[in-house]
């Protein structure tokens, strides 16, 4: 160890603090804490080396903590904040490059399965109003959108470019209190159902009391089969 700081009874403050600040009003580019590392020995036939930039290892080893207690650990903690948007600022919490590898993962995350969220997205506006994203067992993924107050927590995908969804299984849209739409926008582009493949296409509900109803108005409606 080169530098090894010890705080076993720490209860405010901080073990390592670094205050930076910076008054310039001319061009710079400061870095407040700057890691450089290089590899350059080769690595023999069988042998397995695994570096890292910066680990933070936190353990809560605690057995009983009271039942009305609160708890929050927090790993790395980002503020990133402006005073004013005058000019042009831009702000970024966490910036990942990581290229020219076999195998590149921009960020790798492990979470307990059903103690929470892999990924969770909050408004700034409520904190309660949120996306998440899950990953358990098997694969399975869950997107989830929260509204705390209302049930207005929409799910919009803006695509500048195809969209092409491939399932090995069953593919179902369901909506529980509103209508299931497709092509209700004013264009004109044909909506294709099962031009591929000898398909079996279902609509409505047999012995039930469903209503089908087939619009053609200024245009054609063709029926092409062998038996009817």
């Amino acid at each position: 160890k080169v530098i090894s700081v010890a705080a076993s009874a720490l209860t405010t403050g901080n073990a390592l603090h670094v205050d930076h600040n910076d008054a310039a009003t001319t061009a710079v580019t400061p870095t407040s804490i700057h890691l450089d590392f290089d590899r350059s020995g080769n690595a023999g036939d069988g042998i397995t080396q695994e570096f890292k930039g910066l680990h933070v290892d936190m353990a809560d080893t605690a057995t009983s903590n009271h039942a009305n207690s609160s708890v929050i650990m927090t790993g790395i903690d980002v503020a990133v904040d402006s005073a004013n948007t005058q000019g042009s600022n831009h702000n970024i919490g966490l910036s990942v490059t990581v290229t020219d590898a076999t195998t590149n993962d921009g960020i790798n995350i492990t979470t307990e399965d059903g103690a929470g969220s892999d990924i969770k997205i909050q408004s700034s506006a409520n904190p309660l109003d949120y996306a998440e994203i899950t990953v358990t067992g098997n694969g399975v993924t869950n997107f989830k959108t929260v509204d705390a107050d209302n049930s207005l927590a929409n799910l919009t995908f803006e695509v500048d470019g195809a969209t092409d969804i491939q399932s090995t299984n069953n593919v179902t849209i369901d909506s529980s209190a509103g209508t299931i739409g497709i092509g209700t926008d004013a264009v004109d582009n044909a909506i294709n159902v099962g031009t591929g493949g000898n398909r079996s296409v279902t609509i409505g509900k047999s012995g039930g009391t469903s209503t089908v109803s087939i619009y053609s108005q200024g245009g054609t409606l063709e029926l092409d089969a062998t038996n009817i």
